[in-house]
């Protein structure tokens, strides 16, 4: 999607590809870190608050498993920031960011079903 690729100049050092992966672009937000982390913190907890203002919970046990999920995600992020550079096997990096994604579908999908 052209609005996250938009995000992503933001935050990621040059290596964006721009066009046919010849010019890659990036405005390296991710070498400052506490501003690259109140960044991303910023437009999670926006759209946490717009998605919980657009689509208002039944019970009070909704509102609380959304924000629970945005503190799992900011600890997430926390901790996706501080891992080393250069991970050892990429194949063990697929399988971590698979089973993480799969976990995180789960619960949003929990949160969703708590908030009907």
């Amino acid at each position: 999607m052209f609005s996250h690729w938009l995000i992503d100049l933001i935050v990621h050092v040059p290596d964006l590809a721009l066009w046919d992966d010849s010019y890659k672009v990036g405005f390296g937000l991710w070498n400052y870190f506490w501003i690259a982390l109140g960044l991303e913190f910023t437009f999670l907890i926006t759209g946490a608050w717009y998605y919980a203002r657009m689509v208002p919970s039944a019970r009070p046990s909704g509102d609380v498993a959304l924000w629970l999920f945005v503190g799992i995600m900011m600890l997430l992020q926390v901790l996706v920031i501080m891992m080393p550079a250069e991970p050892g096997s990429m194949l063990l990096v697929a399988i971590e960011a698979f089973a993480i994604y799969g976990i995180l579908a789960l619960l949003a999908a929990g949160v969703e079903r708590l908030r009907r």
